[in-house]
């Protein structure tokens, strides 16, 4: 059955709050769904809504281009079984030009879940991704029939083709990142970086108040996501004393592999990774923290990960032991509050590129570092689509680790296996709870996601 709601225009409530002016203002948002196995998407276009993104069950996130004029004559028109379009009202099931929609569907489930506490002099920090699609058209397949001469000509028409679809999608993010900044800075916001560019869109990390957060939340017509900040921060973990350790260690030879460990630093002097460490590449990425020692306790995070590479399997207490690799040291951890965090001031896709633009040559990236959160199911994060883009550009590999389950939690949304077993939920059958789910950025396509469960690790290091 086909239905609409239609509910009192959003923008013009704007302009009665005297709020700052939103770009393309006659572009209204608008969420909608079809029947994805008869309706295709990109033919919404013909009804002037452009696609910010796809959701599950056929849901469509988008953006009237006209106000909905070419899109209330099709409707008509689809109610009237007229012309080309008899026969598709039964595809098109909902459509929605209201605004709490956007809540529940471009929110972070934290984010959500505090939405109503938020004021609007509250200073806020999140990640936002901004849609810029442009549909590009696949690169032809050569026929049976084609000859040399009639497929090269195919190609080239369609490279030509692409060539000005890509102008387009590039003049189209520019305008919209000068226009989004321009509406943050309206609200006195400001963004922490650079923004970081995808084939259909680009993100950023923005502070802005709690005021100018809600009005791009309900308003900002190309927002697909917004994800509050998260610091990252890492749990120290007791490592234990290992005892009678006196390997004679053999350092790597000239052109072994090189593994960059990005995390809170590294002890570059303990005895069992100095002959391994390259030194002269050490570098960290937090502007007021340029030490790259290890800030996480109890003989450090990035220290015992650099162990894991060093020592896959145990530490020899004796006799040669030949280092597999040299290990290069990023940091991108600091001591915020007695605990490794990551700086507002570092926003994790940018940060992946400086890095493997830092670290140019090296194939081999190593990250045991991950959000608190358990990763998204209907789109990929900003975070592990930055990988992915590098993976493909670079040629290169990136190791992470799947994340962490607490043993307590005072958060609902993400329990520990405390509350879990309080619950009734025993092991394994939590780990197929929503919650438990890899953390962000695991989920990348293109990366060796890790896991282990153990007591606790033969390779851990101890100050030495």
């Amino acid at each position: 059955m086909f239905s609409r709601t239609i509910g009192k225009n959003n923008l013009q409530s704007r302009e009665a709050q005297n709020l700052p002016e939103l770009p393309d203002s006659g572009v209204v948002p608008v969420y909608l769904q079809v029947d994805t196995q008869v309706f295709d998407a990109e033919s919404l276009k013909s009804f002037g809504i452009e696609i910010i993104a796809e959701e599950e069950n056929g849901f469509i996130i988008g953006a009237s281009a006209d106000n909905f004029k070419s899109h209330s004559e099709k409707i008509n028109k689809f109610i009237n079984q007229e012309g080309r379009f008899k026969n598709k009202a039964s595809q098109l099931w909902q459509i929605n030009d209201g605004t709490q929609w956007r809540i529940e569907q471009i929110l972070s489930d934290d984010l959500r879940a505090k939405w109503g506490q938020i004021q609007d002099g509250d200073q806020v920090v999140v990640d936002v991704g901004i849609a810029c699609y442009v549909k590009i058209p696949q690169q032809p397949e050569r026929e049976d029939d084609d000859t040399d001469e009639k497929y090269q000509q195919k190609i080239y028409r369609w490279k030509q083709k692409k060539e000005k679809l890509d102008l387009k999608r590039d003049a189209i993010a520019r305008k919209r990142q000068t226009e989004f900044e321009k509406f943050v800075r309206a609200y006195g916001g400001e963004l922490l970086g650079a923004y970081i560019d995808f084939d259909d869109s680009f993100s950023c990390r923005i502070r802005i108040s709690g005021k100018g957060l809600k009005d791009i939340v309900l308003n900002y017509q190309y927002l697909f996501e917004v994800v509050e900040y998260d610091p990252l921060t890492i749990a120290d973990i007791s490592t234990g004393e290992i005892d009678n350790i006196d390997p004679t260690l053999i350092p790597p030879e000239e052109g072994f592999s090189k593994v960059c460990v990005i995390d809170s630093g590294i002890q570059e002097e303990h005895r069992l990774l100095a002959p391994a460490i390259d030194a002269a590449s050490s570098v960290s990425f937090v502007p007021s923290d340029t030490g790259t020692a290890d800030v996480a306790g109890n003989g450090g995070h990035g220290t015992r990960v650099a162990g894991a590479v060093l020592y896959p399997s145990q530490i020899p207490r004796t006799g040669e032991y030949p280092l597999p690799c040299f290990i290069q040291n990023a940091k991108v951890l600091t001591s915020i509050d007695e605990e490794a965090r990551l700086p507002k001031n570092l926003y994790p896709p940018k940060l992946m590129e400086n890095i493997v633009d830092r670290f140019n040559g090296t194939r081999i990236f190593n990250m045991s570092i991950n959000s608190y959160n358990p990763c998204k199911v209907i789109h990929m994060s900003q975070w592990a689509s930055a990988i992915d883009k590098l993976m493909f550009k670079n040629d290169i590999l990136f190791i992470l680790s799947a994340g962490n389950l607490g043993n307590t939690s005072g958060n609902p949304l993400k329990p520990g296996i405390k509350e879990h077993l309080d619950a009734g939920r025993n092991y394994p059958e939590y780990l197929l709870e929503s919650s438990s789910r890899i953390a962000d950025p695991a989920q990348s396509s293109f990366a060796l996601t890790v896991g282990s469960i153990c007591v606790r690790p033969a390779w851990a290091l101890t100050n030495g």
